[in-house]
Order: structure tokens, then C-alpha cells, then sequence
């Protein structure tokens, strides 16, 4: 079990940390993620779904580490999160094409009265195009997936002696997470910018990712936490990925749109924009509420009530 911190305000040390074997939750994603990703990928047939299952699997993966790392040591957890970083990274211009497709479908069949009678299908087309040309990169042999591959197996190999039995885990990984979360959500309040937002997402989902890690070790007040933060997540990256179909709009690549076109397409997105925001920022202000001090205790508190 997570060992609760000795103060609820989080301001005196937390108790000895608890051993952890490699069945701890954690450890069990970690490996079990990093095995689910190759799965995905060791295949004569890559399709969009398997690209994106494995990208996921690494993001379950890297969330594990967030967790274990002050067991795992600084420079390990460093080396480690960069090898499975950059193992995504490889994977990423499909998720961004195929993002940029659908996001533009959605907002143009949501809001069809307020786009009729302007012509956006120079940019539909482009982005159709783009599309088919990153998916002929994914097709066997295919550079960025082998290139996948041979970081995630470097990471296998490497972290079978990273990982010893008698590892300890401290509940201080989730409160940094937590902490780096909620500081994240009052610079995105504060600046709006689509970085700060998309900086924001990137730490709901390492909180997400990690409390499911331990979800086992923890009780009900986690499942809420969880539904809350699977929300933002989900408002948060429709918030990104309009705001990624306006920079292919505005770049200097881009198909050309008539003036009034791009004018109600980059309006219509704004407007979409603000609400999502505004819903995020509703969540966000309950998801964080508390001190991270005070969230880990009532996280911990809660878990040990129910055992």
C-alpha cells in the first residue's frame, strides 16, 4: 500500500517508503504496456487502430515510470521516460494527420448552418492528402515504426535490471504529479495560450495515467478523480487539435481558402474554442482544489478506510 505523508498539509517528511515488488500495479503496467505496445507493432499489417493502440500502451507505460520514479532513481526514470518518449514520437504524425481529418469533419458537421455557403474543401482535400501520405510511411517496412520498435526493445532490455525485486515506491510521485498538474492549470487560466493548455492536458494525463497505475491501492475518491480527469483530458484535446487544424489553415503550405472562408472557419473554432475552455476550467477548479499536500492525504486517507 501507498504510505500516507505524516502531515495532511504535506509539509513534514513522509514515513518509509514501502517495498515493492514486481507485482506492484505499477510495475505490472509498466511491463505489461511495453509488451502490448510491440504486440501492436510486430505485424505484417499496420493499420490506424494498431498505430494508435501502441501509442497509448506507451503513454500507459510512461505513466507507470511517473510512479516509480523515485524508486527507480533519477537517472534511470530520465533514461527510461526518454527512450519510450521518443518511442512515440515515431508514431505521432499519424495520430496528428488522422487528428486533423476528423477534427475538421466534426466542426464542419456541428456547425454546418454557420459554415454553409463557404468553401473549405480545398483544406479538406489537403488534409485527405496528407493523411494518405503518412499512412504510405507506416506501411511494412516502415522506417518510424522500426524505429519504434528498436527504442522500446532497448528500453525491455535495459529495464529488466532496472527493475530488481525490493524496489521501494513513494507516494511523494503522486503528489509531485499532482503538484505539477495544478500549476500547470493556474499558468493555463492565466495565459489561455493553445501551449499552456496543451501543457496542461499533457499533466491530466500523466495524473490520469499514474492514479490508474495504483487505482488498486486506492479507494473510491480515485474513481472520481479519474472520471474528472478522463473529462478534462478529453475537452483539453479537442481544444488542441482545433487549434492544430487553424495552424495547417494559416500555414504557409496550406491550400489556399477564400478570405470569408477562412474568416468563419477560424471564428467557428474560436467560438468552439471558448466553451471547451470554460468546461475545462469548471472541472479543473474541482480536480484541484486541494494543496497537493491535502490531495494525498484524502487520496490515502480514503484507501484506508476501505481496507
Amino acid at each position: 500500500m501507498l504510505t500516507p505523508p505524516a502531515d495532511p498539509t504535506g509539509s513534514l517528511p513522509m514515513t518509509p517508503r514501502t517495498p515493492v515488488s514486481r507485482e506492484h500495479p505499477a510495475t505490472r503496467q509498466l511491463v505489461s504496456a511495453v509488451d502490448e505496445a510491440l504486440s501492436k507493432l510486430q505485424t505484417k499489417r499496420i493499420t490506424d487502430h494498431r498505430i494508435h493502440q501502441a501509442r497509448r500502451a506507451l503513454k500507459k507505460a510512461r505513466a507507470a515510470l511517473r510512479v516509480l520514479r523515485p524508486a527507480l532513481g533519477e537517472r534511470s526514470y530520465r533514461l527510461e521516460n526518454v527512450s519510450l518518449r521518443d518511442a512515440g514520437r515515431h508514431l505521432s504524425p499519424l495520430r496528428d494527420a488522422k487528428a486533423a481529418l476528423e477534427t475538421f469533419e466534426a466542426l464542419t458537421t456541428r456547425f454546418a448552418d454557420r459554415l454553409k455557403g463557404f468553401d473549405l474543401e480545398p483544406l479538406k482535400r489537403a488534409l485527405e492528402l496528407e493523411l494518405v501520405s503518412v499512412r504510405r510511411t507506416m506501411r511494412p517496412p516502415s522506417v518510424p515504426v522500426l524505429a519504434c520498435i528498436d527504442l522500446i526493445q532497448i528500453h525491455r532490455e535495459r529495464s529488466r535490471g532496472a527493475l530488481p525485486t525490493g524496489l521501494t515506491l513513494d507516494a511523494m510521485a503522486l503528489k509531485k504529479i499532482y503538484r505539477k498538474g495544478r500549476k500547470m492549470f493556474i499558468a493555463a487560466t492565466q495565459a489561455g495560450t493553445p501551449e499552456a493548455l496543451h501543457e496542461w492536458r499533457k499533466q491530466v494525463k500523466y495524473l490520469l495515467n499514474a492514479v490508474e497505475a495504483v487505482q488498486a491501492e486506492l479507494g473510491r475518491r480515485a474513481e472520481k478523480l479519474l472520471r474528472r480527469a478522463g473529462k478534462i483530458a478529453d475537452l483539453l484535446g479537442e481544444d488542441h487539435d482545433l487549434a492544430a487544424l487553424m495552424a495547417i489553415a494559416n500555414g504557409e503550405n496550406a491550400e489556399p481558402l477564400a478570405d470569408d472562408a477562412k474568416q468563419a472557419l477560424a471564428a467557428t473554432v474560436a467560438h468552439r474554442r471558448s466553451k471547451l475552455q470554460r468546461r475545462a476550467v469548471h472541472h479543473g477548479d474541482r480536480a484541484y482544489k486541494h494543496k497537493p499536500g491535502r490531495f494525498l492525504h484524502g487520496l490515502l486517507e480514503d484507501a484506508s478506510a476501505e481496507t
